[in-house]
């Protein structure tokens, strides 16, 4: 009972040398000016932490810790756990390249003023993207699919011929042609690196995998314009 009694002392001194080591809400990095919640423009740490500091102060705290529990919700693999290491100032939170690392609700302190919450994405394919969409965005896991041709077909549209050419050293038809295809594509692919099905047939299934994940990877590279983009503000994009 004694040796038990002193591991568990050991234990709890341990958790309030990490609690004191922590950042704490009111020692965020000093922003100046006001920050407002509905923004387009990225927020740091501080100016985070400096919003929530002001909500904690502008509601009444009605749980018995006394802190501001705060929430992340969103579609996987998005950075929800990202942006709470971030808070933290130290890694708590496990995170991965391809969706579904969070499996449980988590939650972490920050001081005594603030509970951060971390929880696995949600998906509602018929209030947002369709599957494909949200396929090649990564927020889907890539090894459960079964239909590649609408997802690829997203990829070829966005992907010019001469990239797809020079990225994976093949030769396509032309891009008017009606075999431009998803299956085409594939089957060039898969015939260069050698991925053939028991039949000697190309292997597009595999071939369709492969070209997903370096899309969502960012290997096969895509990049969309800024919503309030304007070529006078920003410079022209060459």
């Amino acid at each position: 009972m004694g040796a038990f009694t002193k591991e568990f002392n050991e234990h709890i001194e341990k958790e309030e040398i990490k609690e004191q080591r922590r950042p704490k809400l009111n020692d965020s990095e000093d922003e100046d000016g006001e920050v407002d919640y509905n923004t387009p423009n990225l927020l740091t740490r501080g100016q985070i932490l400096k919003l929530l500091k002001k909500r904690k102060e502008s509601i009444e705290i009605t749980n018995p810790t006394g802190r501001l529990i705060v929430g992340t919700v969103g579609y996987p693999n998005v950075g929800k756990s990202s942006v709470i290491n971030v808070l933290l100032g130290s890694k708590q939170v496990g995170v991965a390249s391809l969706p579904g690392k969070t499996k449980h609700f988590q939650t972490h302190n920050l001081g005594l003023d603030l509970q951060l919450c971390d929880c696995p994405g949600l998906v509602f394919p018929s209030f947002a993207n369709s599957k494909a969409e949200m396929m090649i965005c990564g927020i889907l896991p890539i090894d459960t699919m079964r239909d590649y041709i609408g997802p690829l077909q997203l990829v070829l549209s966005r992907i010019s011929k001469e990239v797809l050419e020079t990225q994976y050293k093949i030769e396509l038809p032309p891009r008017d042609s009606s075999m431009y295809t998803v299956s085409t594509f594939c089957q060039l692919y898969a015939a260069k690196r050698g991925w053939f099905s028991g039949r000697n047939l190309p292997n597009e299934f595999l071939a369709a995998k492969a070209l997903i994940k370096e899309y969502t990877t960012g290997k096969l590279l895509f990049c969309e314009t800024r919503p309030d983009y304007d070529a006078e503000v920003h410079g022209v994009i060459t």
